[in-house]
């Protein structure tokens, strides 16, 4: 797989879809706080406008290209961080047809759209669900993927379109597949409740960070202390880096 070494500027802006919800807003926050400028863009229809704290707010649809085209743009985006969808197992066997919509389909036209203005960096937010039943515990990075319901195939087919599209378009990626994200705000007035915060660990190196295990993960990723192969699975707010 190809491997994600992003060089941003000092204060580059960073699209956050999704950025609106739980993971995302605590990612804007720690963007921010390592200098970056987070662009949230959110439909809003889970997320909410009072968690966007740390930098615009851009409400649209993702299947429409033009307005993604437009935030992308106008903020000067040079990453994406794609937390954006829909993630629940039993709903999406009750109705796949939404989860290829607002999985699938956004994802492609982010990633089209990423190609058309030249945005090359993304991190995906993938799922445990892609795995299925396990082989064996724990699970790494070179388990089988074998999903078993609409949620984990839609998560299956943004990471293979994330592989393509890096081989052919030399667009950079990670997906981070999440078992269970979980975190608080160690300031608790800002988003999230106060209690003892995630934080990261990486396979062979120190562990520690002081907020949300994902967003923790994020702002090593983008400030270039983290590259590898595309994939991480992240346990109970806990990131563990491996060979994918």
């Amino acid at each position: 797989m190809l491997k994600l070494a992003v060089t941003l500027s000092k204060s580059a802006s960073v699209l956050v879809t999704g950025g609106a919800g739980y993971i995302g807003s605590h990612t804007c926050k720690a963007l921010a706080a390592a200098g970056y400028t987070p662009v949230c863009l959110d439909n809003l229809s889970l997320g909410h406008r009072w968690a966007v704290q740390w930098g615009p707010l851009v409400v649209a649809e993702l299947l429409d290209a033009e307005a993604v085209r437009k935030a992308l743009e106008q903020h000067r985006i040079e990453a994406v961080i794609h937390f954006a969808g829909s993630a629940y197992v039993g709903d999406s066997m009750r109705d796949p047809a939404a989860y290829y919509r607002n999985n699938v389909l956004t994802t492609l036209t982010l990633l089209d759209t990423m190609r058309a203005v030249g945005v090359k960096d993304v991190i995906f937010s993938s799922s445990c669900s892609v795995y299925g039943n396990p082989d064996r515990l724990p699970i790494d990075e070179t388990h089988p993927t074998r999903p078993l319901s609409p949620y984990g195939q839609s998560k299956l087919d943004g990471e293979n379109a994330l592989h393509w599209y890096g081989l052919a378009y030399q667009m950079r990626w990670i997906a981070l597949r999440y078992f269970n994200a979980a975190g608080a705000d160690a300031e608790a007035a800002a988003v999230g409740d106060c209690g003892a915060a995630g934080g990261v660990e990486r396979v062979g190196a120190d562990r520690g960070a002081a907020d949300l295990g994902v967003a923790a993960l994020v702002r090593l990723v983008l400030s270039g202390e983290v590259a590898g192969a595309g994939v991480i699975r992240v346990r109970g707010g806990v990131a563990a880096w491996g060979a994918a």
